[in-house]
């Protein structure tokens, strides 16, 4: 049994209908960001800006210098270089990740072509 394949303009005429609007744009966040594995970072980051937003600006500013005397006396260091070692592992994952997705194509296409060298008539593709 064969699957028909959907055209580009099938496709963009399905997204064009579809109705678009704040709820449909959270989900779409939403999905992407537990996709990518980044659903933490955010849930952490809605949380301070929910936190910040609710905060008196009394506090904030009493809060900002009592942050700037911290990062002066060298006691944000550690928070400062686990930030920095946290991003720094993101960058290299995701460089991995490129790295070895090149590598996994082109062995296969190599595979391919081998495979096509050797037996020509006796492989049938399963792309349609």
């Amino acid at each position: 049994m064969t699957k028909r394949k959907k055209s580009n303009k099938q496709r963009t005429e399905r997204v064009e209908t579809r109705k678009i609007n704040i709820w449909v744009m959270l989900r779409d966040v939403l999905i992407a960001s537990i996709n990518k594995g980044q659903l933490p970072i955010a849930i952490v980051g809605l949380f301070i800006l929910i936190l910040a937003i609710k905060m008196p600006s009394e506090q904030a500013g009493k809060l900002i210098s009592e942050l700037l005397d911290l990062a002066i006396k060298g006691k944000l260091l550690g928070y400062v270089l686990f930030v920095g070692a946290v991003f720094g592992w993101l960058i290299h994952t995701k460089r991995q990740r490129r790295t070895i997705t090149k590598e996994i194509r082109r062995i296969g296409d190599e595979k391919t072509k081998l495979q096509e060298k050797l037996a020509p008539k006796l492989i049938e593709s399963s792309e349609v």
